[in-house]
């Protein structure tokens, strides 16, 4: 049984901030590398390997979530290299793990679990929608890939995302979703925000689908637990979706057991803290001598679902930063905004802000003519900031706001600090 390791929060902070890929010096340069360099693919594809995942979300109120995860820590970083590793190599893929999300290519085969347990559970309750899960298979088969345009049928439904009940999604994008999600298809391009898709037996030469032997169950099984060990960093049971499966707590606490004594886990007391934390055994080095790093102090702004935040009693308990996306908090309840974005300065959260991406507006606020049609690459709008302490200094702030601002793509900022709200 290995010995627990004993560190404090700060070494704790240390070990995330590192481990998720922030802890490189300097503020990210501007978006100009070329996107079709083999050091951008490479740079982008060693992150997403290095964070094991990345989450998936439509809301795009600065950027999408990948793409603001990404130019945190890839210079230079560009969207069309993440789509070309998506849609044109392949050697990424988007997967329901816990959530939507981008994982290595070479990971597919092991959420076939994942594809099984979901359907097992969800598919005896889709009668009403069963002829047309099945209609949409036979045309993939026959004509894909395809998307939910290339259906005649234009059939509606409602659900618990739709307005008094209205039925206002058509069936047949509905059975797209649940198809993905069984693993009986795959993403395999955008156009747009619209998503293509086919079947995976085309994509990637065998099919999500299908029965699994109990061998086949115990190694995927304890592949996708490896998997989120390693994409958490500091891990604990005391998490719902630990293992990326919904289990009973005393299941969790038993599985973590399981593999401390197989070796693969190392047991973690974080000073002050009551939660059980657990780090990778081959990390356990690196968690050790974090707190001899010392990061610089360059300011980072990360977006709602960020890897470093994702836990968000672990941002709570380990940086003393309480944090909720208010995306969906009716606004009268809102605290801060609907977007706002936690600010990191070295291994610390100083603060967050409420920023927009306004592809039609110019920095100065002016009109411009002919309005309603994109104007260059836009500009980004601070709308709210607010510091959990002493404001950084104007000048680096500054700075980092434009950083993040082309890194972003906009080409202006629009940031007056006499008419922002800022308050703790």
């Amino acid at each position: 049984m290995p010995e627990t390791i004993v560190v404090d929060r700060r070494t704790a902070r240390r070990f995330l901030v590192r481990r998720t890929g922030l802890g490189r010096a300097g503020n990210p340069p501007a978006a100009s590398a070329d996107p079709a360099s083999a050091a951008a693919t490479a740079a982008t594809l060693a992150a997403v390997r290095s964070m094991e995942y990345i989450q998936v979300d439509p809301v795009q109120v600065v950027g999408r979530n990948h793409d603001l995860v990404l130019a945190a820590r890839v210079p230079g970083y560009r969207p069309e290299v993440l789509d070309r590793l998506l849609y044109g190599e392949r050697r990424l893929v988007e997967v329901m793990a816990n959530q939507r999300s981008i994982v290595p290519a070479e990971d597919y085969p092991l959420f076939r679990l994942r594809f099984r347990r979901l359907e097992e559970k969800e598919r005896p309750l889709l009668a009403d929608l069963e002829p047309v899960l099945n209609e949409v298979l036979v045309k993939l088969r026959a004509d894909g890939p395809l998307s939910s345009l290339d259906f005649e049928d234009d059939r509606r439904l409602s659900g618990w995302w739709s307005l008094d009940g209205q039925p206002d999604t058509r069936v047949v994008r509905q059975a797209l979703e649940w198809l993905w999600h069984f693993g009986r298809a795959v993403i395999v391009r955008r156009d747009g925000g619209r998503r293509v898709f086919d079947l995976p037996e085309r994509v990637y030469g065998s099919d999500g689908a299908g029965p699994l032997s109990e061998d086949e169950l115990r190694f995927l099984q304890a592949g996708l637990v490896q998997k989120y060990v390693r994409a958490t960093g500091l891990s604990t049971p005391g998490r719902y979706h630990f293992g990326w499966f919904k289990r009973s707590a005393a299941e969790r606490r038993a599985l973590a057991a399981s593999l401390v004594e197989t070796g693969e886990l190392v047991p973690v007391e974080v000073a002050g803290l009551k939660t059980p934390y657990f780090v990778p055994a081959a990390e356990a080095g690196d968690l050790a001598t974090a707190g001899a790093w010392d990061p610089a102090p360059v300011i980072r702004f990360l977006p709602p679902l960020d890897n470093l935040i994702w836990d968000r009693e672990r941002t709570l308990e380990l940086f003393g930063f309480e944090y909720t996306w208010e995306v969906y908090t009716p606004p009268a309840k809102r605290k801060y905004g609907p977007y706002t974005c936690p600010i990191l300065r070295g291994d610390v959260l100083v603060g967050r802000i409420e920023a927009r991406l306004d592809r039609r507006k110019p920095a100065s606020g002016g009109q411009r003519e002919g309005e309603g049609d994109p104007v260059g690459g836009g500009c980004l709008v601070v709308r709210g900031l607010w510091w959990e302490g002493k404001p950084l200094a104007p000048k680096e702030f500054r700075g980092a706001l434009e950083a993040w601002a082309t890194a972003c793509g906009a080409s202006d900022v629009d940031y007056d600090p006499g008419r922002v709200p800022m308050s703790r």
